[in-house]
């Protein structure tokens, strides 16, 4: 149990992260996409998987305000 709860913190704080530094950037946080250091491609489809859990945690953090 105290483990489920530092992944949900953790989530928390990354869905924050990257929601305040997407609005620093001048940029929608749904419109950032993860870097390929490999490749140096974007990779859409597993940011829009990462963005639905991050709005998950963001409307449940927002919520306990």
């Amino acid at each position: 149990m105290p483990h489920e709860g530092r992944c949900n913190v953790f989530g928390v704080l990354k869905a924050c992260f990257r929601f305040f530094s997407s609005q620093l950037a001048g940029v929608s946080w749904d419109q950032l996409a993860v870097l390929d250091i490999r490749t140096n491609d974007l990779i859409q489809d597993h940011q829009d998987c990462v963005l639905e859990e991050e709005r998950r945690h963001w409307n449940l953090f927002s919520r306990s305000f």
